[in-house]
């Protein structure tokens, strides 16, 4: 019989896992309340000591504009020398070690500077050395002088978060191209380059004679890097012909720890590990200099909620692809056997895609290179802003196709043109050299028999020429295995087909100055940069029907000049084969790509220079200036989501 102190609670199973439900319940609150402040508090600090500079900065300022005068005091003014008869330069002063209040420092040099390039980190070290241009200054410089004027009238440090900006491809082009739209915006824009280092190039062989007449000269151990600062904009303005009037105002932060980022470092689990080495790498960069907006160009989405957390800056991202999408989780299911293996995979990529939805929400302003890829990052970067729950908000993504010289290729004429197709491409799987080959054997046999053309006939016939640089051992192996399949497929070398390899870029536009067809056979291609070349040289390009190629490039259009002027007309042709991942075998209406061949080649000679005319009209959409037209209205949004978020910063009591 029960006693009156009876328990409320029996000692029946259902009470017992009621209890230990409610406590694992309970604990889970408490452990994630209490890591949600300590991870808040931890972020506060760490952004306070990103902003807030040493007290005794100004100062150490002054002790170093002595130091430098007082040595500049010891030069003969006459001579130039020094009091040891060496030849004198303007003296750098190193200042104090800040350790972690050395981003603060140097946002508030820069900020201040007359020359902020003078603060870049070459050299290797953390510790700040003060520019003799700031030494010399009158009146006295000071640090502060970054608060002068109105908030919206201050200098703004856009950060350019580029790991690889010396590698010379279409990434790179659409860097500095908007590098030098946003130095040229206004001059109050400074851009910061957060970069790796990248190796030197092999030295040449050297022979015994020409070594004694460098000794001779002086002229051994010259010092040639090609991660400095003034080489690197350089092979910009060779390579894409565009030149930063005021280097002064680009600011190179050279990141160590750029390997994070490289595949070749991950083997195994090559997406989780990368995103989380591009967090890694991002912290380098905000621990070396805090900018006033994050422009990420090439790709690392996951640095965005730590910028946002620990800088509280707006973020911007130039979207080339997307790092996964609906099209690599459906291909990996269709191409992957059954099994334990395609379900982990399925798995992993599937939270990989959760995951970049997450992070996909921290940007402020996104910019896609073209309509597939927008359609594309609408998709998956659905989520609230800053990862609140609220949906559907996808209205800053738009598209802003990358910048192409087409200007630099309209001079050719577009008539007096011979029978080459030209592939430029690297020797790569995606691109389908295998796929070229075969189809445009096919069409050549066709061609001949049709026009009567005998083996070894020295007649001139369509001509297949390739052109790519060789970057590595598979390159190589590439190109061998290329080779062989033309003689399988008795294309003759030189008559038929032509490899044009590691050619200078001067070659490169004369091939494209007389040929007659640009072809591009790679499946969902986002943009295609070489397609738009073909159509400003006057190319009829013959591309894959999906992606960039089909929705933006190769489109209808109403050419001015020609006699369709306001009707739309086709400027190429498009192709499918059924190599293709996606590729439905019921479709009856498939346009092979030795078909696009044979009708490119039949076009009468006034119906092929109108597709001429209006492939050069249609790229001119892909124009330099075209870009920077867009690319400035992004910066004045970003200027001014600037001002609002260093109002909310200043609120919070941090230092800006």
């Amino acid at each position: 019989m029960a006693g009156p102190d009876r328990l409320p609670y029996g000692t029946s199973l259902s009470d017992q896992l009621s209890l230990i439900v409610s406590v694992v319940l309970f604990v889970t609150l408490l452990v994630s309340v209490t890591g949600y402040l300590a991870f808040h508090a931890v972020v506060i600090r760490i952004a306070r000591r990103l902003r807030a500079p040493p007290t005794q900065l100004n100062e150490n300022i002054k002790q170093a504009i002595d130091r430098f005068r007082s040595k500049l005091g010891n030069t003969d003014s006459s001579s130039g020398l020094g009091p040891n008869g060496t030849a004198a330069t303007d003296p750098y002063i190193m200042l104090p070690a800040y350790g972690n209040k050395t981003a603060a420092v140097r946002r508030r040099l820069i900020l201040a500077s007359r020359n902020p390039a003078s603060y870049n980190t070459y050299f290797g070290s953390r510790r700040i050395k003060l520019a003799p241009v700031d030494a010399r200054a009158e009146p006295l410089f000071q640090p502060a002088y970054h608060k002068q004027g109105s908030p919206s009238e201050r200098k703004i440090i856009y950060g350019f978060f580029h790991p690889y900006a010396n590698a010379g491809g279409g990434g790179e082009r659409v860097l500095w191209a908007a590098v030098k739209a946003t130095l040229e915006q206004s001059e109050r824009n400074i851009c910061v380059i957060y970069t790796g280092l990248d190796p030197p190039p092999a030295p040449a062989p050297v022979s015994r004679a020409e070594l004694l007449q460098k000794s001779g000269n002086d002229r051994v151990g010259q010092f040639t890097d090609v991660n400095r600062p003034e080489r690197i904009l350089e092979k910009a303005r060779a390579r894409f012909g565009l030149e930063i009037e005021d280097p002064s105002r680009v600011v190179f932060i050279y990141l160590t720890k750029r390997k994070l980022v490289d595949p070749a470092t991950w083997p195994r689990l090559t997406l989780l590990l990368q995103a989380a080495g591009s967090a890694v790498l991002a912290y380098e960069a905000l621990t070396t200099l805090i900018p006033d907006v994050w422009v990420d160009t090439m790709g690392y989405p996951f640095t965005y909620p730590l910028v946002s957390w620990l800088a509280n800056i707006p973020i911007a991202a130039y979207v080339h692809y997307p790092v996964i999408s609906t099209d690599m989780i459906t291909g990996m299911v269709r191409s992957t056997p059954a099994g334990i293996k395609k379900a982990f995979k399925y798995l992993y990529w599937s939270a990989f895609a959760w995951a970049y939805t997450f992070v996909g929400s921290y940007v402020s302003i996104i910019m896609a290179n073209s309509t597939w890829t927008t359609q594309h990052i609408r998709s998956q970067w659905w989520w609230g802003r800053g990862g609140s729950w609220s949906t559907g908000d996808t209205k800053h993504v738009k598209t802003v196709y990358p910048p192409c010289a087409t200007q630099d290729l309209e001079e050719f004429p577009l008539d007096q043109r011979s029978l080459e197709t030209v592939y430029i491409a690297q020797f790569r799987p995606e691109k389908r050299h295998e796929l070229v080959l075969t189809e445009f054997a096919k069409f050549l046999a066709s061609y001949r028999k049709q026009h009567g053309i005998v083996p070894g006939s020295k007649k001139e016939t369509p001509k297949l020429v390739l052109i790519g640089s060789i970057r590595n051992d598979n390159d190589r192996s590439a190109v061998y295995n290329l080779r062989i399949l033309a003689h399988e497929l008795k294309l003759e070398d030189h008559h038929d087909i032509e490899f044009v390899l590691d050619a200078p870029w001067t070659t490169v536009t004369e091939r494209l100055s007389r040929a007659s067809f640009g072809v591009d056979a790679m499946w969902n291609e986002h943009f295609g940069m070489v397609i738009v070349e073909y159509m400003a040289a006057g190319l009829v390009p013959i591309v894959h029907d999906s992606a960039g190629p089909k929705l933006d490039i190769v489109v209808p259009w109403a050419a001015s000049a020609t006699s369709g002027a306001g009707k739309e007309l086709p400027t190429g042709f498009h192709f499918r084969s059924e190599t293709d991942p996606d590729f439905v075998k019921t479709a009856a209406d498939l346009t092979t790509l030795a078909t696009c061949f044979t009708k490119a080649y039949a076009l009468p000679a006034a119906e092929l220079q109108g597709y001429r005319a209006r492939a050069r009209e249609a790229s001119r959409r892909f124009s330099d200036a075209a870009f920077a037209e867009r690319w400035d209205l992004r910066i004045e949004s970003l200027s001014k989501l600037h001002v609002l978020r260093a109002k909310e910063r200043r609120e919070d009591g941090l230092a800006d």
